[in-house]
């Protein structure tokens, strides 16, 4: 096994992009394909969607639903969407989460397909196990399958739920899978760790869950986060690499004091022995001009460099900065060279990106930014954005989109690509509906 334990053998590298360049407003095509009610149709789907070889897409809304429970609000669906001949996409919910011990709430992760087409998802709330999170106690959460029947109806299978104490708690991100079919995820609490800067239920772990022979399910724990240096809250997605090792960020933690005295977050590994996951924290986020707070996944290249977003931090508008976008290389020496390739302003080109970033073929980033847009100094309804390397090192920022709320969407979540170079995505807020939107957008 490739063993890449060296690289940490001295400090994080800080570098800064000399020129961070925010081009011209360039807006592509962009249309809400489908706007939620916000009522039993479902509401919040700001965690993006899926596509399935027929282009079919598919996601959850954070609550909404035709069941009343969840405070009367409905505890979230799963949504397909489906294009016609005629071009318009037709809805469907393919299933209504129920709350309570027996099922899950609040879905804030997006969905995974495996090897046979069922979905798989985690949801925030719900599930035998409770937990205390600051003295409101609330049930720890779930993993839930979602299987097609022989009728095309759904069903749903809730493969395991979180425990809290030394056991994770609120899933807060999605899944990835393994070629043997081990999911891993993190949860934003859990693990056990009394730092002072951890809820009575933990900072948070990362966690695998892998299938028996008998259709069940083993949920392991392989890392508590401690808070304070160590890292604490980790949120978004992992990635792994080629080598089976995982990343990942936390919203808090690190040794730089950020958010009034805690941490700043953190980016971590977590590398796989004979004897178990080691875990390595490969950067700690400083702050002013850096930046400040990830709050969703990373994405890898064929290089092994890592991309991401902070909310807050770049420093040009104080006190924190309306955030980042950030690349982190691996060097020959066992470190890792952090550059910020751009600080957002909160005006035209957005600001408050909470959606992370993807990859096309030619080496772009494209992301959300779920503030500013159309020149409202942070108070716009967001922005889609393109960052594009250009050939002395710095990074061109176009602004594709600007999202106007009211008809449009507001809040825009993570967005995938489709095989025709097309973008879609979800806004949590706005629409026809004002429910949230799903939307399609063509650079």
């Amino acid at each position: 096994m490739h063993n890449r334990s060296l690289r940490y053998a001295s400090a994080p590298i800080l570098l800064f992009v000399s020129a961070l360049i925010a081009a011209p407003c360039t807006l592509a095509q962009e249309k809400p394909i489908y706007s939620f009610t916000g009522g039993t149709d479902g509401n919040i789907p700001g965690t993006g969607v899926i596509l399935d070889k027929q282009g079919n897409l598919y996601g959850t809304t954070q609550n909404g639903g035709n069941l009343p429970a969840c405070q009367g609000f409905g505890c979230g669906t799963v949504f397909e969407l489906t294009r016609a001949t005629n071009g318009k996409w037709k809805k469907t919910i393919l299933y209504d989460l129920a709350g309570g011990t027996a099922d899950g709430s609040a879905p804030f992760g997006p969905l995974i397909f495996d090897k046979h087409g069922s979905l798989f998802g985690t949801a925030y709330y719900g599930g035998t196990g409770i937990c205390d999170t600051g003295g409101n106690f609330a049930t720890c959460g779930i993993v839930f399958e979602l299987s097609r029947g022989a009728s095309g109806s759904w069903s749903e299978t809730v493969l395991y739920s979180f425990q809290g104490g030394t056991d994770a708690a609120g899933p807060a991100s999605g899944l990835i899978s393994d070629a043997a079919g081990n999911f891993y995820g993190t949860t934003i609490a859990g693990g056990g760790a009394t730092g002072s800067d951890c809820p009575s239920d933990g900072c948070g772990t990362v966690y695998e869950l892998s299938p028996k022979s008998d259709g069940s399910w083993t949920e392991k724990v392989l890392y508590s986060f401690q808070g304070g240096a160590d890292g604490a809250f980790p949120v978004g997605d992992l990635v792994r690499d080629a080598y089976g090792n995982l990343f990942g960020v936390t919203l808090n933690g690190g040794s730089n004091p950020c958010y009034y005295g805690t941490g700043c977050g953190t980016v971590f590994e977590l590398q796989k022995s004979p004897t178990g996951w080691a875990k390595s924290t490969i950067y700690q986020f400083v702050g002013g001009s850096d930046g400040m707070g990830p709050d969703w996944g990373l994405t890898i290249d064929a290089k092994g460099n890592l991309y991401g977003t902070t909310e807050f931090g770049g420093g040009l508008v104080l006190p924190f900065g309306y955030g980042t976008v950030f690349e982190l290389s691996p060097q020959s020496g066992g470190s890792w060279s952090e550059a910020v390739l751009h600080a957002f302003t909160g005006t035209t080109d957005g600001g408050i990106p909470t959606g992370g970033v993807i990859l096309d073929s030619a080496g772009n980033l494209y992301g959300t930014a779920i503030a500013g847009g159309s020149s409202q100094a942070g108070n716009g309804g967001g922005a889609a954005f393109k960052l594009t390397a250009t050939s002395g090192g710095a990074w061109t920022l176009t602004t594709l989109h600007d999202f106007l709320a009211l008809g449009d969407g507001a809040q825009p979540g993570p967005m995938i690509r489709n095989p025709h170079g097309g973008l879609y995505g979800t806004t949590s807020y706005g629409g026809a509906q004002q429910g949230g939107t799903v939307f399609e957008l063509n650079p």
